[in-house]
């Protein structure tokens, strides 16, 4: 089961500001985790457009920098998840999270 959402950043760059549009996908075998990711949208939404927007150019253009950033938008929606398990008999597990559109302007 994925939960799909789009994230747009702006983004500063030596003085111009640039924009980031990411669709991420969030990975889960358990329907309850997906009903809780939606429960706790806004601040996974918060927690990626911070974490996003805090980017430097060099790191959004570079693969090896996007999986970086792939990795680290996933232990944050783990973390937020973990801390609001939601359903108690159905702790599940968010298992992975993609980019599945990147596109920065």
């Amino acid at each position: 089961m994925v939960h799909q959402d789009t994230f747009s950043a702006s983004i500063e760059d030596k003085g111009s500001i640039r924009f980031l549009q990411v669709t991420v996908e969030i990975m889960s075998r358990d329907e309850h985790v997906i009903a809780n990711l939606k429960a706790n949208m806004p601040i996974i939404r918060n927690n990626l457009l911070m974490l996003l927007g805090g980017q430097p150019i060099p790191s959004l253009v570079n693969r090896e920098e996007k999986e970086k950033l792939r990795h680290q938008a996933l232990v944050e929606v783990q973390k937020i998840m973990e801390a609001n398990p939601g359903d108690e008999e159905h702790p599940g597990k968010v298992e992975d999270l993609y980019f599945t559109s990147f596109v920065v302007q």
